[in-house]
């Protein structure tokens, strides 16, 4: 009742929530391109890129049903994590070893993390998605809810095109914007993408040595530590404080004292114990208990 109660307060005093853009999409699509020329870009590529785009419903319809937040995490880890998805992986590192060996060496991330990302992204550069990004965006950009961001990575997709890094029918990817074999945004493309093939092109979608390079880059850039796991699994005792869960930051001595020992039992390091870690509990507090480190948010980043 009290939630109910505060619902139709918020309703009198604020309004109605508004998600979708009052505008119609041949307004927004014609504001943006006005707003893009003036940004400097070159009128006739933003009205090419622009000009006969319509939405994508497509698009609206799975950006109200992502997995993420629609399933348990027990369900959806089954949908990412099989086995074969893991035995593919382990062959993708034999395979790719001399490439994997450069680029861990280069960058200073283990192999198993880029082959990790890449499986869950795109398995292995099967999956990368064939939605035009550029309508894609454009959709959500004019449906209202993301519009600053989307039309943020719209103005990265511009720069992309000028710099003549990829084609306009290169602009393949996922629903929300998404590319290549390790999934970049625009932004992240720009900002990380590097030609590890030295080809002249930073191909993150044909090339998986310029999608795993950038995607160490990408890590190393925003804080991975070389010297550190993301995570480790954790046993907790019936009378564990929890509200420590999630935002508290202690050494993993200081949690060690509270008794949360290694699910495989083995003894903290001296050095492990000086780390600071926090606590994560993804499927509540019945559920599997992770104390991890700085990775942890690097890889909560990637986009």
């Amino acid at each position: 009742m009290r939630i109910l109660l505060f619902i139709l307060i918020s309703f009198f005093v604020f309004g109605a929530p508004v998600r979708a853009n009052e505008q119609s999409f041949e307004d927004w699509r014609t504001g943006f391109m006005e707003r893009a020329i003036a940004k400097g870009f070159d009128a006739d590529l933003v009205r090419g890129t622009f000009a006969n785009l319509t939405p994508d419903p497509e698009v609206l319809k799975r950006d109200g049903t992502q997995p993420e937040f629609t399933r348990t995490i027990a369900d959806y880890l089954k949908g990412v994590l099989s086995e074969g998805r893991i035995a593919q992986g382990r062959k993708m590192l034999a395979n790719n070893a001399d490439v994997f060996e450069k680029i861990s060496t280069f960058y200073h991330i283990p192999p198993e993390v880029l082959v990790a990302v890449w499986g869950l992204e795109s398995a292995y550069g099967r999956i990368q998605g064939n939605f035009d990004v550029i309508r894609s965006l454009a959709t959500l950009a004019h449906d209202g809810r993301r519009q600053k961001w989307a039309e943020g990575e719209l103005f990265a997709v511009l720069q992309i095109l000028t710099n003549g890094h990829a084609s306009r029918n290169e602009m393949k990817g996922a629903w929300a914007g998404a590319m290549g074999q390790t999934q970049f945004l625009p932004s992240s493309y720009l900002a990380y993408a590097v030609d590890w093939d030295h080809d002249g092109h930073k191909d993150i979608w044909a090339s998986s040595a310029d999608a795993l390079a950038s995607t160490a880059n990408y890590l190393s850039r925003n804080g991975w530590r070389a010297d550190e796991p993301w995570g480790v699994e954790v046993e907790l005792p019936t009378d564990f404080p929890y509200a420590l869960a999630e935002d508290t930051v202690l050494s993993i001595g200081s949690w060690s004292v509270r008794s949360a020992v290694r699910a495989d039992h083995a003894i903290w390091s001296m050095k492990e114990q000086g780390r600071p870690a926090w606590l994560i509990l993804p499927a509540g507090y019945k559920g599997p208990a992770f104390l991890v480190s700085k990775n942890f948010q690097v890889f909560k980043k990637i986009q």
